[in-house]
């Protein structure tokens, strides 16, 4: 019985790689099919993409634009910080711009810390929704020379979160 089933797995195997191959015979009807499915689906994509243009195009409000680049509150507070000539500048004090302005720290560097939300925190300040928690194990996601606290779960929360790196900034 053992050869009996090998032998009708190689003719399965055979048949469905022929009706594969038949797909790039030229002659085959089946490739006027995948041609035509290629093409609504190029086709469907260029008006999606055409569409959504001319959306913005006709909507975007270019003062709106120009005030999010051009935030006179923001430029008078950034008139108020020392200057950074002899300093390094870090941009954003998320997860990545505490870790480097740490590393800064610890070798003598003067730095400052900058970021376009009011607190620090990166994502987990303004990007995630409120009920989100990370994805990989408080273990792998802590700082190596400053580990989460004991209590906080295996999955943190965005709160949590928060105030590690809040915890974090102040420790340095």
């Amino acid at each position: 019985a053992v050869p009996l089933s090998c032998e009708l797995d190689v003719r399965i195997s055979h048949a469905a790689m022929m009706d594969v191959t038949a797909l790039f015979d030229p002659a085959s009807p089946s490739l006027d099919v995948v041609r035509l499915v290629i093409l609504a689906v190029v086709g469907l994509t260029t008006l999606f993409c055409v569409g959504w243009w001319l959306f913005w195009s006709r909507t975007a409000d270019p003062s709106k634009l120009i005030n999010v680049v051009y935030d006179e509150e923001r430029i008078a507070r950034a008139a108020k910080v020392d200057k950074t000539e002899e300093k390094i500048l870090v941009v954003g004090a998320g997860f990545s711009g505490l870790a480097v302005g740490a590393s800064f720290k610890r070798h003598g560097i003067p730095i400052d810390i900058v970021d376009a939300n009011e607190e620090i925190g990166g994502n987990w300040f303004n990007g995630v929704y409120n009920d989100v928690h990370i994805i990989s194990s408080r273990l792998e996601t802590e700082y190596k020379d400053y580990p989460m606290p004991k209590n906080y779960p295996e999955f943190p929360s965005k709160a949590q979160m928060l105030a590690y790196l809040k915890s974090y900034a102040a420790h340095w």
